[in-house]
């Protein structure tokens, strides 16, 4: 079953105007089975008034939740591990900040060394701890497209990427000062950045290599569909090899 664990916010590190990077330490944070790529964990966040959120019971943690009584049930969102120290256990999670409109990005925008919130997350003895849509088996060649909800997960898969890849990555960001510099040992990536083209366009427009692809599609449902039409009804892709994964809905909180 999942770790429901308790994590102390230990270290807070700015990466952009619109991004943060907050590192999480705990008794249970090591059991986190990270597999990479795009790995998703719950969060917990404690209700106004709570120094810490009340978590729900591991052996059926989402009934637990549920019954939970409105008023302390704590707001949970999905997000990626970004990364965690194979040493220490110590788990990194990247946060987009779009101000107070949202509890997480309220949360993150405020987040200090000391801060407590409630993690849901794979362990080592899950059956299902290593599975991650990432799967470009045989492919020539990697589309990697997504906005900055995505933006941990692409540098992740990057991050793995064989010295002889290739690849093109399209990322979508709220400013010009989101951009930052993306490491990968492949030597064939091509990264570019969007801060006014939809993703769906820049792609349409784009003139992409030969070759067998295999499509790695992340971020707001609406943009993430408008893709999936490009590159299945005018690129021919069969959609079932590849990857189209709505993160989240304009105009719509996530529901646990």
């Amino acid at each position: 079953m999942p770790a429901v664990l308790l994590a102390e916010v230990v270290a807070v590190r700015p990466l952009s105007p619109h991004a943060v990077a907050v590192t999480f330490d705990g008794p249970d944070v090591s059991r986190i089975a990270y597999s990479g790529a795009d790995q998703r964990i719950k969060l917990l966040f404690a209700r106004d008034g709570q120094r810490a959120p009340l978590l729900p019971a591991a052996d059926d943690w989402y009934g637990s939740y549920q019954a939970m009584p409105a008023e302390v049930r704590p707001v949970m969102r999905t997000y990626t591990v970004r990364s965690q120290d194979p040493r220490s256990g110590r788990v990194d999670v990247e946060f987009i900040l779009h101000g107070d409109t949202g509890p997480a990005s309220a949360w993150a925008s405020a987040a200090r060394p000391g801060d407590l919130l409630g993690i849901i997350a794979a362990t080592a003895e899950d059956d299902g701890a290593q599975a991650r849509p990432y799967a470009p088996g045989d492919a020539d060649w990697q589309l990697l497209v997504g906005d900055a909800t995505a933006l941990p997960a692409i540098a992740s898969i990057l991050e793995q990427l064989d010295p002889g890849a290739c690849a093109r990555v399209f990322v979508q960001v709220p400013s010009p000062q989101d951009i930052r510099e993306l490491a990968t040992p492949a030597t064939d990536v091509q990264i570019t950045w969007l801060t006014g083209v939809a993703p769906a366009e820049a792609v349409r427009d784009a003139e992409l290599p030969a070759g067998k692809p295999y499509a790695w599609v992340a971020g707001e449902a609406a943009m993430v569909r408008a893709l999936r039409r490009h590159l299945v009804g005018d690129r021919g892709l069969d959609a079932r090899a590849h990857y189209f994964g709505g993160y989240w809905r304009a105009g719509v909180a996530e529901d646990a």
